[in-house]
């Protein structure tokens, strides 16, 4: 079955921007549709931002594309929302038939939600004005006296505290993130330094606008495609056997320039 127009449009768009990075004002695209006889629930993916014209953006190393492709193999409808990440993990805790991507897998997260498969690795480091970055810390060590914005309930914080840094600021979307670097609402912030280019001009800065100063050693971790805890085991299943179908044919290398390697075996 042929997918609807906007859909061959949104990975038109996607492929021609997969060089730019990417999370959810409730705005809809239709997803794939399968028989009524199916009985399937519409899936609402949730992710930070979209574009101007409400569509995904293809910011994060294909993991748009690849979702797509991974409710099409399940046969699943979906539509897409813009959502901050407090209101993604409240959503993955209450309301049944929400998928969340990317979002990092964490000890205290591991019950809260079910994870489909991995999106990519993630590195952190620590991110600052680049017209700033002369007076900015090059260490750890050095981030006396700096003020930190972090995502609350964001697993980094944990990490912050334990290296006696106490000086954070809560934001609650990427969006803000650069407006409130901007402002100087705090000094620095946690990313990841070959994405932060790209979410910057998503957000109508220059990719140049901040820069990585240097990475927080020990905080690697993986981002993953969530699905809400409430959701029914059969909607669960059928998408994790979408996903290794997509891994084991290899469109996940594909669509994501690697190949798929986890430390978590979820099928």
């Amino acid at each position: 079955m042929q997918p609807f127009a906007p859909i061959r449009e949104l990975r038109s768009f996607i492929v021609r921007h997969r060089t730019l990075l990417f999370v959810p004002v409730a705005c809809f695209w239709p997803g794939v549709v399968h028989s009524a006889s199916d009985n399937i629930p519409v899936i609402d993916v949730h992710v930070q931002m979209l574009n101007a014209d409400n569509s995904p953006p293809g910011v994060d190393s294909g993991s748009s594309e690849f979702a797509i492709a991974l409710l099409d193999q399940a046969g699943i409808e979906y539509r897409y929302h813009a959502t901050t990440m407090t209101r993604s993990l409240q959503l993955l805790q209450t309301r049944e038939n929400v998928l969340v991507y990317p979002i990092s897998r964490t000890t205290e997260r591991e019950s809260k939600m079910h994870w489909l498969g991995m999106v990519r690795p993630m590195q952190l480091s620590l991110i600052g004005l680049n017209s700033r970055r002369d007076e900015l810390p090059t260490s750890l060590s050095e981030t006396s006296g700096f003020s930190i914005g972090v995502f609350r309930g964001s697993y980094i914080e944990a990490f912050l505290r334990a290296n006696n840094i106490n000086d954070i600021v809560y934001y609650s979307d990427i969006a803000s993130t650069f407006a409130m670097l901007e402002r100087r609402r705090f000094d620095l912030f946690p990313f990841e330094a070959d994405a932060v280019g790209n979410y910057a001009e998503l957000a109508g800065y220059s990719r140049d606008f901040a820069v990585a100063l240097f990475p927080l050693e020990g905080t690697a971790t993986e981002l993953f495609y969530a699905m809400s805890l409430p959701t029914d085991e059969a909607i669960i299943s059928r998408m994790r056997q979408a996903f290794q179908v997509l891994v084991e044919d290899g469109t996940y290398t594909k669509l994501t320039g690697k190949p798929y390697s986890s430390q978590f075996d979820d099928w």
